[in-house]
Parts: C-alpha cells; structure tokens; sequence
C-alpha cells in the first residue's frame, strides 16, 4: 500500500460544491410531497414522503469530514460515522467528486451475500487518487465518468 501523507484529512460539503443538483433535489422532494399529499388526500402522508426522502438525501446537504489512514477510512457526518479498513474494502467505484466504498456482507438466509457502503467525497481530485492508490488489489474498482489523461496521471494501485 502507499503511504497516507499528513494531507490526508479534509471536509466537504457537497450541497455547496454543486448548489443546482441541491436545488433540484430539494425540488423534486418537495414535489412528491405534495404529490403524495394530493393522492392520498391527507398533508400528513405528503409530510411522510417528503421526510423519507429528506433522510435518504440527507448527507448530501450536511459537510462531511474524511480521513484516509493506514487502518482504512472514516467519513463523518453530524448524523452519522462510517468506516470501513482497507482489507475490508470489496468495491471501490469512484469518480473525481466522490467514491462509493463497499464490502461485501454477511451471507443471508438464502445464500445471498449483502454489500454494505458508504459514499466519500472528494474535495480534489488528487485526493480520490490517493484514496484509489491505497485500495488491495483484489479490490473491484470501477471508474464513473474518468477521462484518459486523468486517468493516465494517476498512480498505480498498492498491494495489501
């Protein structure tokens, strides 16, 4: 694995860094609020939807704190904390702005097994990068939306 630099804590706030998707959002909850409300002929399932939707949104309008280390990463939100150690990481699909981090779960009743995760964000590029240089190599990594000199710039994968 490289090796996690003193640069390697940082805080985002994505509702910030792309207010017209917030706003979007924010549209679209309220919309099916009253939506809901209008079908269902009662305000309180319109106050329902638009809270479900609210908290399933919710870490993308709060700022979030994350730190890279040499046992894994943490991603702290006023609502919640969430890590994951670097063994542990099974699925890494990431873009410049973000990373969804995945591990594979325990196994259910019927054989399935249940992938839990976390979304990162990025205040740079370079810091996805970084982050990308400290997965294992028998880590899933899937770039969204790379271009080819981005790509090309970046360093090679460590080993675990």
């Amino acid at each position: 694995m490289s090796q996690v630099g003193e640069s390697a804590c940082w805080t985002v706030w994505p509702a910030r860094r792309r207010p017209a998707l917030a706003l979007g959002a924010i549209a679209l909850i309220v919309g099916f609020g009253l939506a809901s409300a209008l079908l269902a002929g009662d305000w309180f399932w319109g106050a329902i939807v638009s809270l479900v939707l609210v908290l399933c949104v919710g870490e993308f309008y709060l700022p979030s704190k994350c730190q890279l280390s040499e046992a894994g990463i943490l991603a702290s939100t006023p609502l919640r904390d969430r890590s994951m150690k670097w063994s542990e990481i099974r699925t890494f699909v990431w873009s410049p702005q973000w990373a969804w981090v995945s591990r594979l779960g325990p196994e259910s009743k019927r054989g399935w097994q249940r992938a839990s995760g976390f979304t990162l964000w990025f205040d740079t590029p370079q810091r996805a990068a970084q982050c990308r240089a400290m997965l294992g190599q028998d880590t899933l990594v899937r770039e969204q939306g790379m271009n080819a000199a981005l790509e090309a710039s970046l360093p090679a994968r460590g080993g675990s």
